[in-house]
């Protein structure tokens, strides 16, 4: 036998060796299939198509979080009538050391103490409810609340209490207090005590308080506060409501990617434009670090109005300014604020709507810190010219009762909502 040939018959048998263990492996594939695979997989030694058909890295796998686990959960009471408040508090903790990120709803509602109002179902049964705890990434536990006897009653009075962010603020919120008479005399309050839930408390005449929460540490990433309000009417008779209170820390959040905020809120919320069309405004200036910030440098954006109505307005362009010319002082203490007074021609700009102006920092332990300040162009005063009559005669009489009240020429729709819930415009 030549050599030639013996070749061939050792080529053979290869390629036969090879379809027999693509059959074996292909669980009967049909055969035009498998030498398709045979031709496509015999030039595969080379690198460079070697390489070419490696999958691409999987991506580095994440840390599993691990559940949280519930450690007490407590009723205040264990009977109740229908709509009365029943306070429950839970706790939790991480075993993978999140326990800063913990946070809670408590029958639906956000924070770790939580006023349940339960109602009787066609059954004569409260239905039942849930606590549950978040850590990272919003794993959650759920678990079952501990049943209350809810009897076929209902309190005399009860007292509801509404938070809100007033506009154009950081920290402060408005609380309103409203009682409700389900049965027997109505109940009129002759004043309200409040507890802010963070060791703040005060008096008021009227059913509206406003406090500012921003000297909260913000050592985690939410707080939870109970804020509890007591209507009193001078009988020796009362009634109190009470609200969770749930804040989501700003400062945590940054601080936990390497940079330190700088809050900034205008002193009044909003700023007046003179009659020379210039806008002048102050502003207070805090942090939540433990440590000083030195202001390091400033920039300053003029916002624009777009040329023609429909187009895109062009983009800011931030300007480096020199810190000292800008601010009054080189340091923001810590747990103390700073006031800035700014100013800004809007008159000769009329193609600039607001100016934000940028503060970076540096804390005493070599964290950077940035924060913005906004000054923005007020809107026109109201004139005849710009605004639509009011035509409703008890409306036009509320504006000149709270015009007369506040001692403003003019008031705002918030203005009026204010007063309204303090009862002044009855």
């Amino acid at each position: 036998m030549t050599a030639g040939r013996k070749a061939l018959l050792g080529s053979l048998a290869a390629l036969g060796l090879l379809l027999a263990f693509l059959l074996r492996r292909g669980g009967g594939a049909p055969a035009e299939e498998v030498a398709a695979a045979a031709i496509v997989a015999t030039p595969a030694t080379s690198p460079a198509l070697a390489s070419r058909a490696l999958p691409p890295p999987a991506p580095p796998a994440r840390a599993k979080v691990a559940a949280p686990v519930f450690d007490f959960v407590r009723v205040e009471k264990e009977e109740v009538c229908e709509g009365e408040e029943n306070l429950v508090t839970v706790g939790a903790h991480t075993e993978d050391g999140n326990d800063a990120l913990l946070h809670y709803t408590v029958a639906g509602e956000a924070g770790a103490q939580v006023p349940v109002r339960s109602y009787l179902g066609r059954d004569d049964k409260a239905p039942p409810q849930y606590a549950v705890a978040f850590s990272r990434n919003n794993v959650a536990t759920r678990i079952a609340l501990p049943a209350w006897r809810v009897k076929n009653c209902r309190p005399a009075r009860i007292l509801l209490v509404t938070v809100r962010m007033l506009p154009n603020s950081m920290a402060e919120r408005e609380l309103t207090a409203a009682v409700r008479t389900l049965s027997g005399e109505p109940f009129t309050p002759a004043w309200y005590e409040w507890s802010f839930g963070d060791g703040s408390f005060d008096a008021s005449a009227g059913p509206v308080a406003v406090h500012d929460y921003s000297r909260l540490p913000q050592k985690t990433a939410f707080t939870d506060l109970l804020v509890k309000v007591k209507a009193l009417d001078g009988a020796g008779q009362s009634v109190e409501g009470r609200y969770p209170l749930h804040i989501r820390n700003v400062a945590f959040d940054t601080r936990s990617r390497g940079t330190a905020t700088i809050f900034a809120e205008p002193v009044p919320r909003f700023a007046t434009l003179g009659p020379e069309g210039i806008v002048r405004q102050k502003f207070r200036l805090w942090h939540a670090e433990e440590v000083s910030v030195r202001i390091t440098g400033a920039t300053m954006a003029r916002l624009l109005l777009p040329e023609a109505p429909g187009s895109a307005p062009a983009p800011p362009a931030p300007v480096a300014l020199d810190p000292a010319a800008l601010l009054a002082f080189g340091e923001i203490p810590a747990g103390a604020s700073v006031e800035q007074a700014l100013e800004y021609d809007f008159g000769s700009d009329p193609q600039v709507y607001g100016v934000v102006y940028q503060v970076q920092g540096l804390t005493a332990s070599g964290m950077q810190a940035t924060g913005e300040i906004s000054l923005l162009r007020p809107p026109p005063r109201p004139t005849k010219e710009n605004s639509i009559p009011i035509t409703d005669p008890s409306t036009e009489q509320k504006i000149r009762r709270a015009m007369a009240i506040l001692h403003q020429d003019t008031v705002s729709q918030e203005d009026l909502f204010r007063l309204e819930r303090e009862g002044k415009l009855r």
